[in-house]
């Protein structure tokens, strides 16, 4: 016997209607730790930034932080090394729309670790 749930209804108590988003998507902050790269940035400025995070979380298994990074649809020039507690995402709708010339590599060493394959990586 199955059943289909045609109506969901939160509480009042615990519903959260939010904030209406910006209308201009670049004016959206989702935190110090989500950073989403566009194609039109410079490379050396988003190599920075990945070096910058892989240096905190090359050994920090056990730490606190957390870090997203998301790669706009399009072509980038860089070797983004995964560490521990990092995620690397393509958001395109195919593999194929995001192009990451360089690699990304994961190079912490544990068990349980998730990569998105919404992304091409070319060594």
């Amino acid at each position: 016997m199955s059943t289909t749930v045609t109506t969901v209804s939160i509480p009042a108590a615990i519903a959260d209607p939010g904030t209406a988003l910006p209308s201009d998507s670049s004016t959206l902050n989702f935190g110090p730790n989500v950073l989403i790269f566009d194609p039109t940035m410079e490379a050396s400025s988003i190599q920075a930034q990945v070096d910058a995070i892989f240096a905190t979380q090359q050994s920090n298994q056990f730490g606190q932080q957390r870090y997203a990074l998301f790669f706009k649809p399009g072509a980038y020039s860089a070797n983004v090394q995964v560490g521990f507690y990092t995620t690397v995402h393509g958001l395109g709708t195919i593999p194929d729309d995001v192009t990451i010339t360089g690699g990304v590599n994961v190079t912490a060493t544990w068990e349980h670790w998730k990569c998105d394959p919404k992304f091409l990586a070319r060594n």
